[in-house]
């Protein structure tokens, strides 16, 4: 059985679609056969999800009172907000949501970039970019366009030693735990 593409699940002998929009779960039958329900899902795909698209500001503005107000804590808002105004919006702002592709979000990781920003920094970024598109496909776009691997590497560190008043600690412990 091969691999259900997303978005398709399957119960007894017959394929669905399971879609969220606003708030709503909502299941479109496709057929008991696995190559006419790829077709229809991708012709579901295809269709426009809401006719009041708008640019990627204003999504970003509802993403940030909609979305980030209520999943993440006072401080994560707040940084998802200062970052979503410096660089989401000054790069993509006036760019339609169904309009940015993979391509723009490769050149926005590559102007943050030249930015000399903090590596970390740049992840603290495109992460919010990401979360922004997945959360913009419950009802704005038909699919994110945020690519796999976009993300940059971060170094490992390290890991901090004990120190010698720790070890001595450590040693001093009855049998089962120190040595």
């Amino acid at each position: 059985m091969p691999r259900l593409p997303r978005g398709m699940t399957r119960k007894r002998s017959a394929y669905y679609f399971r879609r969220f929009s606003k708030g709503k779960e909502t299941w479109t039958p496709l057929g008991s056969d696995y190559d006419v329900a790829c077709a229809k899902l991708r012709q579901l795909r295809e269709q426009p999800v809401l006719s009041s698209r708008g640019t990627v500001a204003q999504l970003v503005d509802r993403w940030l009172t909609a979305y980030i107000a209520t999943a993440r804590n006072e401080k994560g808002a707040k940084l998802a907000r200062q970052r979503a105004s410096d660089f989401l919006i000054t790069f993509l702002g006036a760019k339609q949501v169904t309009r940015v592709t993979a391509d723009d979000l490769r050149e926005c990781r590559l102007w943050l970039g030249g930015r000399r920003l903090a590596l970390q920094c740049v992840v603290h970024v495109l992460c919010d970019a990401r979360c922004f598109f997945r959360w913009a496909e419950s009802g704005y776009i038909a699919r994110s366009p945020f690519p796999k691997r976009l993300l940059p590497r971060i170094q490992e560190r390290p890991q901090d030693r004990l120190r010698e008043d720790e070890v001595a600690a450590l040693v001093a412990l009855p049998e089962p735990w120190g040595s």
